[in-house]
């Protein structure tokens, strides 16, 4: 098990993970994958890809221009086909604003928790969880 990996586990239901430590660790740190955000869900919000945030003058520009009607700023990195994964679905981290920090998908769980492998993220999908957890102050 190492960083990266995606795996089903049982967090309540069986759901889709992202291993964020490694197997060297007593409990394992990971991040739920979830359904992109709707339309109707991300009125009052801006929700950037993985890829965008990784553009420092985008985000920036972004987060200058975030009025007050804007509730919370997000990124979403997808998780598809090429990573293991069926049905496609993101890592979403919410970035801390005006001294609010919106919840993240972050879990603990064990090494039993873990279901079955499903695959890994590329080294590319990986940088952008890297930064998007970065920009939350999550790591």
């Amino acid at each position: 098990m190492k960083r990266g990996e995606v795996w089903w586990a049982l967090i309540g239901d069986r759901c889709p993970v992202v291993l964020l430590s490694g197997d060297d660790e007593p409990e394992l740190r990971v991040m739920q994958i979830v359904a992109a955000a709707t339309a109707a869900e991300k009125q009052g919000f801006v929700v950037l890809s993985g890829q965008q945030a990784t553009d420092s003058r985008l985000l920036r520009q972004v987060i200058d221009s975030a009025g007050t009607g804007v509730r919370g700023i997000g990124v979403e990195v997808e998780v598809g086909a090429r990573e293991g994964l069926c049905p496609e679905g993101v890592v979403r981290v919410a970035l801390a604003r005006d001294g609010h920090v919106f919840c993240t998908w972050q879990a603990t769980l064990t090494k039993e928790s873990l279901i079955e492998r499903a695959g890994e993220l590329s080294p590319a999908k990986l940088d952008e969880l890297a930064n998007a957890l970065r920009l939350a102050r999550v790591e």
